[in-house]
């Protein structure tokens, strides 16, 4: 009986190997199903799936398209951004270069720099006088530039001058009051010509009008033929009278570009640094002075008689309310005393009127003068 047990238990093992010999058939077999379900898929569910990945795949392409389009944006207008600040720059480096080039003509333009460009053309025949000597010497003295000439009106004193030139990156421009064709080889010729004569010599040249006066006949000669007449002696004052003219001569440009109305500011060392005002006041004074010289034929004189009385506009408002007349006010400043020069000036009745108008006008569009 126990060898009969025995004999079960080993078939028991046997059996029990069988049945791992058979688990990678079971395992094959269900491989084979699985690509049998496979085969057996229908061609609608194949193409559900393939729908689905063409649907992932387009997702990803729109919003890659998306990206590219937000960076191509960004970088458009980042170009944008960079070209508006090129075109600042060089706008500012424009208006830059055209200050600098008006300062320059303006420094050309000062009576001490446009002085250098006159030259006086003495003619000869004044050499023949020994007194003309104190002439050439002050000439000389000065460092003006002279030339002695035979050429032109007889015993006269002519003056020309270069055509000032500002260079600049492009070309040259000239800065000369008339036109470009009245210049010829860069020399222009001044308007004022003085001749020396004797007082016999202009008797002899008068003797025609003998039946009226000396008085009238310099009259006659300056309102009809702009001829000025001075009598003068000896050749020291002949010598003044041409530093005095030459001197004229100079400053004449510069008074012509102050008085243009198209301008603003106008005065030494305002064209393109203006007035530097610290945070404690100071520079304050000199804004008030030079906004009174911004007027039309105010010298700096003018303007500093106005500006010591009332050192700010608060000031002179102030002064006007207290006046309790229209006339009053208009002629508040006229009486004010101008320092310099020879002669004892007052600022006048006109120029009291204009800074009234100036101050006190609620009109933008009036005219000052």
């Amino acid at each position: 009986m126990s060898a009969v047990q025995r004999a079960n238990t080993w078939e028991i093992s046997d059996s029990e190997n069988e049945s791992d010999e058979i688990k990678p058939s079971s395992c094959v077999i269900l491989d084979q199903d699985a690509s049998i379900n496979e085969s057996n898929t229908s061609p609608s569910a194949r193409a559900e799936e393939d729908g689905a990945d063409g649907v992932k795949i387009s997702s990803k392409r729109r919003r890659r398209t998306r990206e590219e389009e937000e960076l191509q944006t960004r970088k458009a207008a980042r170009d944008k951004r960079r070209e508006e600040k090129e075109k600042l720059k060089e706008k500012k480096l424009q208006e830059q270069q055209r200050r600098k080039e008006a300062a320059e003509r303006l420094n050309l333009l000062k009576p001490e720099n446009f002085i250098k460009s006159l030259t006086a053309h003495i003619h000869a025949v004044l050499l023949k006088d020994a007194g003309c000597d104190v002439l050439l010497r002050t000439l000389d003295g000065f460092q003006w530039r002279n030339r002695i000439e035979n050429q032109g009106l007889t015993n006269s004193i002519s003056w020309t001058r270069q055509a000032l030139q500002v260079t600049s990156s492009s070309d040259c421009c000239f800065c000369t009051l008339e036109a470009e064709d009245e210049a010829e080889n860069g020399v222009i010729e001044e308007d004022q010509v003085l001749m020396v004569i004797s007082h016999d010599e202009f008797e002899d040249m008068v003797m025609s009008h003998k039946t009226v006066t000396n008085q009238s006949l310099l009259v006659h000669l300056q309102l009809y033929w702009n001829v000025a007449v001075h009598f003068l002696f000896g050749w020291q004052e002949v010598t003044d009278h041409v530093v005095a003219l030459t001197k004229a001569l100079s400053k004449r440009p510069y008074k012509v570009l102050c008085s243009d109305p198209d301008l603003g500011f106008c005065m030494d060392g305002s064209w393109s640094a203006g007035v530097r005002v610290d945070r404690d006041g100071r520079g304050l004074a000199q804004v008030w002075t030079r906004q009174i010289q911004q007027l039309n034929r105010v010298s700096p004189a003018m303007a500093k008689a106005v500006t010591s009385a009332y050192p700010s506009p608060s000031l002179l408002l102030k002064a006007y309310e207290e006046l309790p007349s229209e006339e009053e006010r208009r002629r508040l400043l006229a009486d004010l005393t101008v320092v310099g020069g020879a002669k004892e000036r007052r600022v006048g009745p006109e120029l009291a009127g204009r800074i009234h108008r100036l101050l006190t006008s609620q009109n933008p569009h009036l005219l000052l003068d």
